[in-house]
């Protein structure tokens, strides 16, 4: 018996491929109406049928290579339109991806069709059937949706949209993408900073990552010297620390300057002034809100920042206003980012980025 390949394919997958791909969908699904009288209704809700998971990243970069097929055909309706524990498994037919190490009686690679319904507008052109797909993903409302959106998604049916990428994985869009992206999360660039000038913090060289929170590292960071034109932070949305940041006798009155930059206007703190005694372990924090003195006792651990002071003044702004809360990403060991967002913009950039932020609470810091 030959050897059957196991490893990914490479080869890049054409048009036609889609167009095979297609066929097997539209097959399974009229064996699947016919078997099952029941389900007539299907054919009447039927809008279009989309390659997913590994295979689209393929067809998109070419890089990710194929392990198998991934087919979902959508329907106008809710989400028991479609049975949605219904998969069907069938062989591409053609040896040109290798073969499925799981399955030795196929030709090719295993093809896996599934199907779900979802909020499609009652009449529409193609281009409704692309938002509705990408609605349905940017939403992210359930678990199948969800681990969709971690990859590609291009359509393989109706014929004229074939080949047509409805959903990009965040770590696939262009630098400029990124931005309009962490935009709609509420985290935006200062005003007179340019795309240019984030590219240039690179050396000039190309952003590449893999992993949404790179981007907001660069702009939350501060004393950025290779920036043009130079800016203390790129962004006041979010804000990136190291817990052993403490060296200076006033580097708290900086830290909350910080923090009600964060709050978009809505916390006005006033007169901030903090002084440690590194020598003594003692040190204290002073401001005003609304006329009212604070006096904050710091914890002086040799140069670690008092994370329970940061998590006290986030309590604070909480009892403050209500719409806003103080978030936070442990990027690594003592490296962190700090936001401040409402509780849709925090969904929405742990759908949109993979970004776990936080409510900021005690023991984070």
């Amino acid at each position: 018996m030959a050897r059957i390949q196991e490893s990914r394919s490479l080869v890049p997958i054409a048009r036609s491929d889609l167009a095979r791909l297609a066929k097997l969908a539209t097959t399974d699904r009229s064996k699947f109406i016919a078997n099952n009288p029941r389900r007539n209704a299907l054919v009447g809700a039927y809008r279009c049928t989309a390659l997913c998971q590994g295979a689209a990243l393929h067809f998109l970069d070419g890089k990710n290579g194929v392990k198998d097929f991934d087919v979902w055909s959508f329907y106008a309706g809710t989400s028991r339109t479609f049975p949605p524990r219904r998969l069907a498994s069938v062989d591409y037919g053609l040896p040109k991806f290798g073969r499925s190490s799981d399955r030795p009686d196929v030709i090719g690679r295993r093809v896996d069709l599934l199907g779900r319904g979802l909020a499609f507008p009652a009449a529409g052109g193609t281009s409704d059937l692309v938002a509705a797909v990408y609605e349905y993903l940017e939403r992210g409302e359930t678990a199948t949706a969800r681990r969709l959106s971690e990859k590609a998604v291009g359509m393989i049916d109706p014929p004229e949209l074939r080949g047509t990428i409805v959903w990009r994985p965040f770590w696939h869009l262009s630098l400029r993408d990124v931005l309009d992206t962490l935009a709609e999360c509420g985290i935006r660039p200062k005003r007179g900073v340019s795309v240019e000038d984030i590219a240039q913090t690179n050396y000039g060289a190309p952003l590449e990552a893999d992993d949404c929170y790179y981007y907001l590292d660069i702009l939350g960071r501060l004393g950025f010297e290779r920036a043009v034109p130079p800016h203390d932070e790129l962004s006041n949305n979010v804000h990136y620390t190291n817990v052993k940041v403490i060296y200076e006798v006033d580097a708290y009155t900086a830290i909350l300057r910080r923090l009600v930059a964060l709050t978009r206007g809505r916390f006005p703190v006033r007169k901030i002034w903090s002084r440690i005694d590194f020598e003594g372990g003692v040190g204290e924090l002073r401001f005003v809100l609304d006329g009212d003195q604070y006096s904050w006792p710091i914890k002086v651990n040799k140069t670690y920042l008092d994370g329970s002071l940061v998590v006290k003044f986030a309590r604070l702004f909480r009892q403050y206003q209500s719409e806003l809360k103080f978030t936070f990403y442990n990027v690594s060991g003592q490296d962190c980012l700090i936001g401040c967002a409402t509780n849709e913009e925090i969904a929405k950039l742990r759908r949109l980025t993979g970004v776990w932020f936080a409510t900021l609470g005690p023991n984070m810091i």
